[in-house]
C-alpha cells in the first residue's frame, strides 16, 4: 500500500469498474479535487484536478488548473492532497 505524506506521491493510473482513474497514494482522484504540485524549485503550487477520458481511444489525460493556467499531469509528477481537498458543490 502506497502512502502519501508531506513529500507527496506520484499519481498512478488504475482501472476501476467505471473505467480508468488516477490514484494518489491508493486514494482515487476526482474532478475538482484540490491538489498541490511540487515544482522544480521545491515549492508547492495548488490547483484543481481535472481530467478528460477519450473513451474511443481509451486515453485518460489529467490536468491541474492553476488560475488561468492548465498543466498536464504526468505520472512522474509529485502531488499531494490539500486539507479538505474534496470538492463539495
Amino acid at each position: 500500500m502506497e502512502t502519501q505524506n508531506e513529500r507527496g506521491a506520484h499519481p498512478r493510473l488504475r482501472h476501476d469498474p467505471a473505467g480508468p482513474r488516477y490514484y494518489l497514494a491508493d486514494e482515487p482522484l476526482h474532478a475538482g479535487d484540490m491538489l498541490e504540485l511540487l515544482t522544480d524549485d521545491g515549492s508547492w503550487v495548488t490547483g484543481r484536478y481535472e481530467y478528460y477520458w477519450d473513451r474511443k481511444n481509451g486515453n485518460l489525460d489529467a490536468y491541474l488548473c492553476i488560475g488561468e493556467e492548465t498543466l498536464t499531469i504526468r505520472e512522474t509528477a509529485t502531488l499531494r492532497t490539500t486539507s479538505g481537498h474534496r470538492f463539495r458543490p
